[in-house]
């Protein structure tokens, strides 16, 4: 019987904590526990993680163009940016709202063994303080920032040369997406001059679709990696300071998916059970890597593919997910 692929990276997680309980040490790891670890930080972060994060700025450049230009006017691109906004502003207003809810009603930092924290907070923020020494003075001009000085900011992250908001690490997605959207308005105006561009667009769009392809192929092992890492590193004392947290953290999120299958049943009018087993790939690897722009590459190929989303929506309204709509 052959295994399907997301069996093997849940398979692949869950023989990382397994492995990664084991080469726990609350004294430090040393030997071959060391050496195991660092096996999995190469594969797990380094390989794996840098790959998905080599891919993420291309993909975004190259996605939005791809979606923007594949419309015939820009009166569709109004209409469907409209959607995906309002949709974005709506559910992160109700994650903030369940958010707030719960935190105020559960009050998670003053349940648990918070006199044990209070106690070693101390050596905790000094170490803190030396390892981030160089950003306190980021930090002392932050707090006197004005509300006009945060939008001046935002505005000439948004507004800069493409080619650096495309090469910092990591990338200024917003720099990317704005820049993209620009072009991609431009093309469509200037029709069949641009038509050229747009194929090699389009082109460049599926070549990066496939190295993810690729890279996907070894999820299984790489999931391994990373939670064999965060488990051996961490080990479970972490979650007995922050076992509250945590579990207020779980149930806000469960909430707010009860919110979003709501409204993928009623607005959507999709299937909530087809939705999930959909997103089963980017689900496994965002839990694993942590980050939405890391999970940017899968996600758009398990959109488009196993749920069916029309490519030129899924370019447009994905890589702007990624970088704004945080709920």
């Amino acid at each position: 019987m052959k295994i399907r692929f997301h069996t093997l990276i849940f398979l692949g997680m869950a023989l990382g904590a397994v492995v990664g309980m084991l080469l726990y040490s609350p004294d430090g790891a040393t030997g071959f526990r060391k050496v195991a670890l660092e096996f999995c930080d190469l594969f797990g972060r380094s390989v794996f993680i840098g790959a998905l994060k080599m891919l993420v700025a291309p993909l975004i450049f190259f996605s939005i163009l791809a979606g923007i230009t594949s419309l015939p006017t820009t009166g569709e691109l109004g209409r469907i940016g409209l959607k995906t906004f309002t949709f974005y502003i709506v559910t992160t207003s109700i994650a903030s709202i369940i958010g707030l809810v719960l935190v105020l009603t559960v009050q998670p930092g003053l349940q648990g063994n918070r006199d044990e924290v209070r106690a070693n907070w101390p050596k905790q923020k000094e170490a803190i303080q030396i390892e981030f020494a160089s950003k306190t003075d980021k930090v002392e001009a932050a707090r006197e920032t004005t509300a006009w000085g945060a939008v001046k900011k935002n505005v000439e992250r948004i507004i800069q040369n493409p080619f650096t908001a495309l090469s910092e690490s990591p990338p200024n997605s917003l720099g990317v997406i704005f820049f993209a959207i620009l072009l991609g308005i431009a093309l469509i105006v200037i029709g069949e001059p641009g038509r050229p561009v747009v194929g090699v667009i389009n082109g460049v769009n599926q070549a990066i679709l496939t190295l993810t392809g690729w890279f996907m192929l070894g999820a299984p092992f790489f999931i391994f990696c990373l939670v064999a890492l965060l488990v051996g590193t961490t080990g479970p004392s972490v979650f007995e300071s922050l076992i509250w947290y945590v579990g207020v953290v779980l149930a806000g999120i469960g909430i707010h998916m009860g919110v979003l299958l709501l409204i993928c049943k009623y607005v959507g009018k999709r299937s909530p059970l087809a939705f999930l087993r959909g997103i089963r790939k980017p689900w496994a690897v965002a839990f694993s890597t942590r980050s939405s722009a890391a999970t940017l590459p899968i996600t758009m190929k398990s959109v488009t593919e196993e749920l069916h989303v029309d490519p030129k929506v899924a370019g447009f309204v994905l890589p702007i997910g990624a970088t704004v709509n945080m709920d």
